[in-house]
């Protein structure tokens, strides 16, 4: 491993990952990213378009002018020209039909950016508003929040809340008629308070009673395992902060002598491609690491330098499930696709288009602009990559969700842990569940205690790592130690 203080490479200062304004995580890519590149240009560089392409919009353009100044002079009150012009912006960006591209309106910009800064009283989750559409005797159409992701150690997750859950009021109040930033709006305030989330599993509708907390998710957290011989790095998103906190994790391995490295990327929704790239250049020597295609220019290819961080006879295994997406694919996909990492878990999520998040007049805009392939060419939108070693992962079944949920919101766990305050494996071993409740398999109920034991630590102290409750982990160690091929 060649030792280097390396500075961050990134040359926006928009951090684009909304964490409570509904969405996936969005990338942006710029010019001082440290590979080698076959072609040149800027992912906020203006596309050409063609004469027919120019000739439609400008029609179009001359139309809404005509129809707009016909609204403006018949109309028997006054148009708000404001809210009229931002209506026509959030317009534009639906008629895409692509849930990445949305326009963030002035008045909504402070609440904007304020989620990305990942910091907020709030629950612990990503959501985007989706609807689903029934069909009885009449097509019945009814939107959701939709749960994309829960972080671990948060309200959400003590509560048993899981990607693919629907949350159909917020305190009562409906969410179908409110905007994403509304729902936003109220799952956020003062940590302590109360807040009460109405959730629509399966054929399933459950209550949930969440206190809120200050959320502030770490991007990398990084230890030694099995006796100080294996490196354990979890990239939770890729950000301004990610690459030097990285370089700082593999400087300390190889002071240590570690000869074998972990990296998890379990729920990473992405982030700046820029610091992917780096990672990945990190353990590459030679090979390309990823092509980006455009709609109007060639497409650009990304190659790895010869100098790395990690030398190759370091044996890497990389951990991945089904909310591992975009950046965390792009990184996923050039460790495979150059044999530098065993991939372990389940198939990845397919998110192989990128963004980019600017300012655009008093608000912000997100529009997808490309879309990328791994460095064996391999689409990953729509697809996903899937793992070398599978290992499902742990999930409730409906049953148990329902149980859990009544658990929950009685205290049942929480008590327990009141009357046994040592966080020891043999209280955790110890918890039996009341059966007036219904059955909770043993496994999840001792990670579900766990959980609750962790959260009563320091927020400095509470990142434990531990391949007993961790199968995909334990799989990834005994992989690196020779006992799985």
């Amino acid at each position: 491993m060649k030792k280097f203080i390396a500075s961050a490479l990134i040359a926006l200062a928009i951090l684009s990952f909304p964490l409570a304004a509904g969405g996936s995580s969005e990338q942006v890519l710029s010019n001082s990213v440290p590979m080698q590149t076959q072609s040149s240009g800027s992912l906020l560089q203006s596309s050409s378009s063609d004469t027919a392409q120019e000739d439609e919009i400008s029609r179009d353009m001359s139309k809404l002018t005509r129809l707009y100044r016909f609204v403006d002079q018949n109309f028997y009150k006054d148009v708000d020209y404001n809210k009229a012009y931002e209506a026509m912006a959030t317009a534009l960006f639906e008629s895409l039909e692509d849930k990445y591209s949305y326009y963030i309106a002035a008045e909504e910009k402070d609440d904007y950016v304020e989620q990305t800064l990942g910091t907020y009283g709030g629950i612990g989750l990503y959501f985007s508003k989706t609807y689903i559409q029934y069909q009885d005797e009449e097509d019945i159409t009814t939107w959701y929040c939709l749960v994309d992701r829960v972080f671990p150690n948060t309200p959400c997750s003590r509560a048993g809340l899981r990607s693919g859950d629907l949350i159909t009021a917020i305190d009562g109040t409906d969410v179908k008629d409110l905007e994403a930033t509304d729902c936003a709006k109220l799952m956020k305030g003062e940590a302590g308070t109360k807040v009460q989330l109405t959730v629509k599993r399966s054929d399933q509708e459950f209550v949930l009673n969440l206190t809120r907390q200050i959320v502030d998710v770490p991007t990398v957290e990084y230890t030694t395992i099995d006796n100080g011989s294996i490196g354990y790095i979890q990239i939770t998103q890729f950000s301004e902060s990610t690459w030097q906190k990285m370089v700082e994790a593999l400087i300390d391995f190889d002071d240590r002598k570690v000869k074998k490295i972990i990296i998890d990327l379990r729920s990473n929704g992405g982030g700046d491609i820029n610091t992917a790239l780096s990672i990945a250049d990190s353990f590459i020597s030679k090979g390309e690491l990823l092509t980006i295609n455009y709609k109007n220019s060639d497409p650009e290819v990304y190659n790895a330098r010869s100098q790395t961080l990690v030398d190759s006879d370091v044996k890497v295994a990389l951990l991945t499930n089904g909310q591992t997406a975009s950046s965390s694919e792009i990184l996923t996909g050039a460790m495979k696709d150059n044999n530098r990492a065993t991939i372990i878990g389940t198939k990845t999520y397919g998110k192989g288009i990128m963004q980019v998040v600017s300012p655009f007049d008093e608000g912000y805009i997100s529009l997808t602009e490309a879309s990328f392939v791994t460095a064996s060419h391999n689409e990953i939108h729509g697809v996903g990559i899937e793992p070398d070693i599978l290992v499902p992962e742990l999930e409730m079944t409906d049953e148990e969700a329902e149980s859990y949920t009544n658990v929950y919101n009685d205290g049942v766990i929480a008590d327990y842990v009141d009357a046994h305050p040592d966080f020891t494996d043999e209280n955790i071993e110890a918890f039996k569940l009341d059966p007036k409740y219904g059955e909770i398999r043993h496994e999840i109920l001792r990670i579900l205690v766990r959980y609750e034991y962790i959260n009563r630590l320091p927020g400095d102290q509470q990142f434990l790592i531990d391949p007993n409750y961790d199968q995909c982990l334990k799989t990834a160690v005994d992989f690196l130690n020779g006992e799985t091929k």
